[in-house]
This record gives C-alpha cells, sequence and structure tokens, in this order.
C-alpha cells in the first residue's frame, strides 16, 4: 500500500516524474499504477510466508459455462425470490444506490480534475447518459447472470490510476477512453489466461484490499472538498464509521438522524417586516 500510494498520490514522486523522462525508471514506473505495489506485496507476502507460493496447474484459457450460469444463477433458473428476501435487502438496496451515486461523483470529480490538466482533449462528462447505461447493463446481468461485484457503475481505483496517468501528458496516454479501454481489454484477456489467473490467485485477498484502499484514499480527500462546513464532514465522517461497525442499516440510520438533527433542524424564521430596516435607508441615502 505504501508503494501504490507513494506512486499514485505522493508530492514527492509527482515531483521526481516532472523532472524525469518518460523512459527514465521513474517515468516508466510511473505509468503502471498501483500495479507495482501489487507487485512488490506479493513478493513481499511469499518471502514471509503470509502468502503461499503460486503454483500454475493448467495451461491454456478459459472457456465460460454460460448454460451453467444460466441455470443455476438466473432468475429463469432458480425462480424469483420471494418477498421476504426483498425486504431483508432493503437497506442494502439503499446502501448500495447511495455508494453508486457516490462513485459518479468520484468518477466525475476525477476527470474534471484530469481535464484542467490535460486541455488537449474535450470530455464529454454526462451523468444521466452514465445512469441509463448502468441500469440496462444492471437489467441484463441481473437477470441473465448477476454479479454484484461488478454492478456499479465504475471502478474507482481504476479511475484513479488512469486519471493519474493521463495527467502525465500525451506521451504517457494519449487519450483517456484510449487509456481505459486498453485496460479493460487487457485485464478481460489476463483473467481467461489461465496461468496468469493460478500466479495471481493466492494475492487476491491482497489486491482487493489495496483497491479498496486507493479507492478510500481518493474518496476521502473529494468528499472533505464537497463537505464545506464542520458539521458537514462530522455528519460524514461519524456515518462512514457507523456505517463500517454496523453495517447498512444502523449506518443509514444514523446517517440520516445526523444528518437531520445537526444540519436541517432549525428554529423557525421570524416574520420580516415589510419595513425597510434603518440601515437600508442609511447605506441607500449614503450612496
Amino acid at each position: 500500500m505504501i508503494v501504490a500510494f507513494f506512486l499514485l498520490f505522493s508530492v514527492g514522486f509527482k515531483e521526481m516524474r516532472i523532472k524525469a523522462q518518460s523512459a527514465s525508471f521513474i517515468g516508466f514506473v510511473a505509468k503502471y499504477g498501483m500495479v507495482p505495489g501489487i507487485i512488490v506485496g506479493m513478493v513481499v507476502g511469499i518471502v514471509t510466508g503470509e502468502i503461499p507460493m503460486p503454483t500454475i496447474d493448467s495451461w491454456g484459457f478459459f472457456v465460460p459455462q454460460f448454460k451453467t450460469v444460466f441455470t443455476t444463477w438466473s432468475v429463469f433458473g432458480v425462480g424469483i425470490p420471494s418477498l421476504d428476501v426483498f425486504i431483508a435487502a432493503l437497506p442494502m438496496a439503499v446502501v448500495a444506490y447511495i455508494v453508486a451515486f457516490g462513485d459518479l461523483i468520484v468518477g466525475e470529480s476525477l476527470v474534471k480534475r484530469a481535464s484542467k490538466v490535460r486541455t488537449d482533449e474535450h470530455i464529454d462528462i454526462n451523468t444521466n447518459r452514465t445512469n441509463v447505461l448502468c441500469g440496462i447493463r444492471n437489467m441484463l446481468e441481473g437477470a441473465l447472470a448477476p454479479t454484484v461485484t461488478l454492478a456499479g457503475p465504475l471502478w474507482a481505483a481504476m479511475t484513479v490510476a488512469i486519471t493519474e496517468r493521463y495527467c502525465q501528458g500525451k506521451k504517457s496516454m494519449s487519450t483517456i477512453f484510449g487509456g481505459t479501454g486498453t485496460f479493460n481489454i487487457a485485464k478481460f484477456a489476463c483473467i481467461l489466461f489461465l496461468p496468469l489467473v493460478a500466479i495471481f490467485k493466492p494475492v487476491l485477498p491482497l489486491a482487493i484490499a489495496l483497491t479498496l484502499m486507493v479507492q478510500a484514499f481518493a474518496c476521502f480527500f473529494i468528499a472533505m472538498e464537497l463537505a464545506v462546513t464542520p458539521e458537514e464532514r462530522g455528519v460524514a465522517g461519524l456515518t462512514g464509521a457507523i456505517l463500517a461497525v454496523g453495517g447498512p442499516t444502523y449506518g443509514l440510520a444514523a446517517g440520516l438522524m445526523l444528518f437531520f438533527f445537526i444540519q436541517k433542524l432549525r428554529p423557525a424564521k421570524e416574520v420580516v417586516s415589510e419595513k425597510v430596516p434603518v440601515f437600508v435607508e442609511k447605506v441607500k441615502s449614503t450612496k
């Protein structure tokens, strides 16, 4: 995590990267975002014995079993759940909606930050379009092959890595669409190549922890920019703590109560008299 944070967010490393040439070792490492952090963590984990040595037990490419997924995961194979399941999932659904909304804010903020640095390309940000596309995709996934962990609007940690490299200039990334497409195409190809899956399988807990920490760092500094008053920062921080410790139901309830009692509950405003205050008349006369 220290390596990944240093490469992605360190002020000192950014200055080193600007001074160094793109062909140098610093420029080479800077292109790969949090990947060096995963590799260093893998090496340290194997040396210390925390991560087992990966073994390649199969070669070739993975062939998706669409029939098995369709019959064992989709509503057409297992049927529609009972009403009790939907009621029990309501708190989680509301929290997921808030998290998804936060993902859109994070993504938009990161892209706007990058747009200020890279003025050579216009990036059309349209949250309504993102909502529609995400909704269509999730409806298809939910009916045919539900993958809950991949149902968010974006992968915030990937967006951080892409935008940070995009800000390094046209030589590092010609266009943000090409960078995002290359990242996802490479990811898609890697998860189908069985030897690579076997090598990185022991590192999955480390990779997900690193991804969450990078995303958390980006979400924190964006949230602190959006929370203007001390009260807003306090409500956001305490809600996040309760959400992490107590779960979605308690976190959501606590957040709503804190928001109402701390930010919204105010005494009734006094009826303002139609008579113009004396100091206003004095100002007018002075003018």
